[in-house]
C-alpha cells in the first residue's frame, strides 16, 4: 500500500509540447501529476471531504460489518471509491489488535497499490534476487482500519468564527464541553449545547451546573439555566449531547457574555471531585445584520492559505461501534453509521429540497427557489419498470497469479469467493478481461467471454493466451471457486477474471442435496447472565437424531458447563465461547456465546 508523502498541489505546472522534443519518464509522470493535481484540486475546494454517496454500514452479526459500495472523498480532494459490497469480521479489519477500549471507530482511506509486474528491457537496478521486472500500474484503491482514537480538530475551522467550545470538566472518565454561538442575530434565539462523553461507559456519572444568562432570557423566562445529566437515568454509554434554546430580548447590547457559576458544578455519583476555580465566561457578539450574509461574506473571505490549513491525511470515520471484549472474543453491540457526518454536500441535494419545497413549507423556507416557476416533476413508477421476480445479481473481478514460466495445460485455481447471493443455486458467467497494454491504448476495455482462441488472427484479436476457465460452485456455502487450464504459455503473469453471480426468482435457499446435510446447533446462540447466575443451554440437531455431547468452555476461568448443558457463569463480568461436540459424531459442533455482566449495567 502506498501513501503520497507530497500532497501540495500547486503551483501548477505542466507540458509544453514542441517537434523533436524528447520525452522521459519524468515528462509522462508530470502529464499525470498535472491532471491529478488538478482535479483533486476542485475537489478539496469545491467540495471539502466526506462521503459522496453509499458506505453505509451495517451490523451483520455479533462479530460482522457490512460496507456497501460507495463513494468519497478524502481530505486532499483524493477520491476513494468502493466498487463492491464487503462484508468483515470487525477483528480481521487492520488496528483492532491494537486497540483496547469498547468504543471503536471504523474508518476508510486513500491508498495505492502497484500491480501488473512485467519484465523491462532497461531495468538496470534490480532487487536483492537480481529481478528484472517492474510494476506496470498504480491501482487506487481503499484501506480500512479500526482505530479507538476520534479524528482530531483541525487546526483551523470556519465554524470556529462562529461557536466558541470550552471545557467545562474532563478527566479520564468523563469530560464535559459546553459550545455557544459567539456571534448572533439580535432577532432569533440560539442553541446552548452541552457535550457528555464518557471514557469509561462501566462508571456512572450525574452531575448539575447552572449558567447565568443575564443578557438572554431561557425558555422558561428565567435569567439561568440549570444543567443536570443524570448518567443511570441516561443508560447508555459514549457521548451524550443537552440542548438549551436562549432568546435575546429587546435592547440587548452589542457586545453580551454568559458564564457558568464556578460553586454550582456538583457531582451526584462520585464524591471528592473539585470544583470549578473560575467561572468559566463566553462572549457573544450580538448583530443586527442577517445570520446567512454573515456566514457567506466570512466564508468567501478565506484565504486560500487558511483553507489549505487541513488535515490531508484525515480519513473518513464510516461507524461508531460498540464492543463487549473479553482477552480471547468480542461482541458488537451496537453501531452507528457517520458518528461525526462527514458527508459531501453538492447542488444536487439543494435542487432536490427545490423541488420538494412545494409539498415541505420548512424546505421551501430554508432553500427558497430561485426566480423560476416551480419545476415540473414526471412521474415514474419504479415497481412497474421491473418485471416481478427480477434476478438477483453480483460482480466482481478475480487475479490469478500464473507464476513466471506457466506451461501448457497447467491448472491454477482462485480462492474461495462469496458471491453475496446467499445459499442455494447460483449461475457464474465469467470472461477474461483486458491486460494488454497495447490492447488498452487502441481499443479500451474489453471482456472476453469463452476461449480468446477464437478471435486469433482477425482485426477482434485480443492477445489473451489461449485457455479454459471453469467455475465450482458451492451452494451450501454461497461461494464458489474460478478454475483456469492453459491451452498455450502466456505472456501476462496473472489472469484477471470478471465474474457475474445471478440466482433466479424463488431459487432455494439450498440445493436438495444440501438440505440432508446433517447440522448441530445451539440454542440460545448468545445470551447475557449475571455473575455466577445459571443458564442451560440445548443442543438442536438436524435432519438426525440427538446424541450425547461433550460440553466446554473456551476460556480459562469462563465458568463451567455440566454434560446436561447446564452453565454457571463464573464471578468476573467478560464474553466466554461454549462449545459443544457430538460424541458419536465428532463432525458435529457449534458454538454460543455467554455475556457475563452485573444486572443494570449499561
Amino acid at each position: 500500500m502506498i501513501r503520497l508523502k507530497n500532497l501540495n498541489y500547486y503551483p501548477f505546472e505542466r507540458n509544453k509540447f514542441f517537434y523533436g522534443k524528447l520525452l522521459t519518464v519524468a515528462d509522462f509522470e508530470l502529464e499525470q501529476k498535472y491532471m491529478n493535481d488538478k482535479r483533486r484540486f476542485l475537489n478539496r475546494y469545491l467540495f471539502g471531504s466526506g462521503v459522496i454517496c453509499g458506505l453505509s454500514t451495517y451490523s451483520v452479526d455479533d462479530s460482522s460489518i457490512m460496507i456497501e459500495s460507495g463513494a468519497a472523498i478524502d481530505g486532499s480532494g483524493r477520491e476513494i471509491a468502493v466498487y463492491e459490497s464487503i462484508i468483515r469480521k470487525l477483528s480481521g479489519i487492520d488496528g483492532y489488535e491494537a486497540s483496547s477500549g469498547t468504543v471503536l471507530y471504523l474508518c476508510v482511506e486513500y491508498s495505492e497499490e502497484l500491480s501488473d509486474p512485467v519484465y523491462s528491457i532497461a531495468h538496470t537496478l534490480g532487487d536483492a534476487t537480481g529481478s528484472s521486472s517492474e510494476f506496470n500500474r498504480v491501482k487506487e484503491s481503499f484501506h480500512l482500519f479500526i482505530t479507538d482514537k476520534e479524528p482530531e480538530p483541525l487546526p483551523y475551522s470556519l465554524i470556529d468564527d462562529f461557536i466558541t467550545r470550552k471545557v467545562i470538566f474532563s478527566n479520564k472518565d468523563i469530560t464535559v464541553t459546553q459550545s455557544v454561538p459567539c456571534i448572533i442575530s439580535g432577532s432569533g434565539p440560539f442553541n446552548v449545547n452541552v457535550d457528555i462523553v464518557k471514557h469509561t461507559p462501566e462508571q456512572d456519572f450525574s452531575f448539575e451546573y447552572i449558567i447565568n444568562t443575564p443578557y438572554f432570557n431561557t425558555q422558561d423566562g428565567s435569567e439561568t439555566i440549570r444543567v443536570v445529566f443524570d448518567d443511570l437515568q441516561a443508560g447508555l454509554p459514549g457521548k451524550h449531547t443537552l440542548t438549551y434554546t436562549l432568546t435575546p430580548p429587546g435592547g440587548t447590547p452589542t457586545e453580551a457574555s454568559i458564564a457558568v457559576v464556578p460553586q454550582s458544578l456538583k457531582f451526584k455519583v462520585q464524591k471528592g471531585l473539585p470544583a470549578l476555580s473560575a467561572a468559566i465566561s463566553f462572549d457573544i457578539a450580538v448583530s443586527q445584520e442577517d445570520l446567512y450574509q454573515m456566514i457567506e461574506q466570512k466564508y468567501f473571505s478565506v484565504s486560500m492559505e487558511e483553507a489549505s490549513v487541513s488535515k490531508q491525511n484525515s480519513p473518513i470515520y464510516l461507524s461508531r461501534i460498540e464492543i463487549f471484549r473479553s482477552s480471547t472474543a468480542y461482541i458488537i453491540e451496537s453501531l452507528k453509521p457517520m458518528p461525526f457526518n462527514q458527508y459531501v454536500y453538492n447542488p444536487q441535494i439543494s435542487h432536490l429540497k427545490t423541488r420538494l419545497g412545494c409539498f415541505f413549507p420548512s424546505l421551501a423556507k430554508d432553500s427558497p427557489a430561485p426566480d423560476a416557476s416551480p419545476m415540473p416533476c414526471t412521474e415514474r413508477n419504479e415497481a412497474a419498470s421491473l418485471p416481478a421476480g427480477e434476478p438477483s445479481s453480483s460482480s466482481g473481478i478475480v487475479e490469478i497469479p500464473l507464476g513466471f514460466n506457466p506451461r501448457p495445460k497447467q491448472k491454477f485455481y482462485s480462492e474461495e469467493i462469496m458471491h453475496g447471493l446467499g445459499k442455494g443455486p447460483v449461475t457464474i458467467i465469467m470472461g477474461i478481461e483486458s491486460s494488454s497494454v497495447n490492447e488498452m491504448l487502441f481499443r479500451g476495455n474489453f471482456t472476453t467471454y469463452g476461449n480468446p482462441e477464437i478471435f486469433q488472427g482477425s482485426e477482434h484479436g485480443s492477445g489473451l493466451p489461449s485457455c479454459e476457465i471453469a467455475a465450482m460452485n458451492y451452494e451450501e456455502r454461497g461461494t464458489f471457486v474460478v478454475g483456469i487450464k492453459l491451452l498455450e504459455a502466456p505472456s501476462a503473469l496473472y489472469l484477471k477474471i470478471k465474474w457475474h453471480a445471478v440466482k433466479r426468482p424463488g431459487a432455494p435457499s439450498a440445493s436438495p442435496a444440501s438440505r440432508q446435510d446433517i447440522c448441530l446447533f445451539v440454542k440460545p446462540n448468545t445470551i447475557v447472565v449475571a455473575p455466577r447466575e445459571t443458564t442451560y443451554f440445548k443442543p438442536i440437531f438436524y435432519n438426525t437424531g440427538e446424541t450425547p455431547c461433550n460440553w466446554t468452555v473456551v476460556e480459562e476461568n469462563g465458568g463451567t458447563v455440566a454434560p446436561n448443558g447446564e452453565y454457571t457463569a463464573p464471578n468476573r463480568e467478560g464474553v466466554y465461547e461454549i462449545n459443544v461436540q457430538s460424541i458419536s459424531n465428532p463432525d458435529l459442533k457449534a458454538s454460543a456465546f455467554v455475556v457475563v455482566k452485573e444486572k443494570g449495567a449499561s
